[in-house]
């Protein structure tokens, strides 16, 4: 590990951005915390006063979790999902967006998250205002089966 990549660690790992919305480097104190050092002995290890220990980059890794073995099959799924969509209609959303039959929904009245309709396919939902508002949005939530039942619909669409 050189030192160079020893700061790039340091900006990978950081939430913080800065005005420009640039990523800030974590700081050498708060890293020098996380990693069981001082402050001093990073700041040599970036400047290359200081030989970086072989074992060091693996310490990173674990410590924040950053390593994987390689060959695990690893497989992710969306298991819950919100969305909104301003300036549209649920009709458009549910036709050209989500590409999807409207007569397979069932429209019935609503008061959750401030809605007045919904239309209802499986555990697809679409949320809407009947009358005119001033955001006009429109919000789709799939629950973890209404996921699963969306895949089905693009699949089905591919064929």
């Amino acid at each position: 590990m050189t030192p160079i990549e020893l700061k790039s660690y340091r900006k990978k790992l950081s939430a913080i951005h800065n005005i420009s919305g640039d990523k800030k480097p974590l700081s050498q104190a708060r890293f020098a915390q996380l990693m069981g050092c001082s402050k001093d002995y990073i700041r040599k290890m970036e400047q290359g006063k200081r030989k970086i220990p072989e074992d060091f980059e693996q310490r990173i890794k674990e410590r924040f979790r950053l390593y994987m073995k390689s060959g695990i099959d690893l497989r992710a799924m969306i298991d819950y999902l919100r969305l909104s969509f301003f300036g549209t209609d649920y009709k458009t959303v549910i036709q050209r967006v989500l590409r999807m039959d409207l007569t397979e929904f069932e429209t019935r009245p609503t008061g959750l998250y401030l809605f007045d309709c919904l239309s209802v396919r499986g555990n697809i939902w679409v949320f809407w205002h009947s009358k005119r508002t001033v955001t006009e949005n429109v919000l789709v939530q799939f629950s973890g089966q209404g996921c699963r039942e969306y895949e089905e619909v693009m699949r089905e669409q591919q064929t």
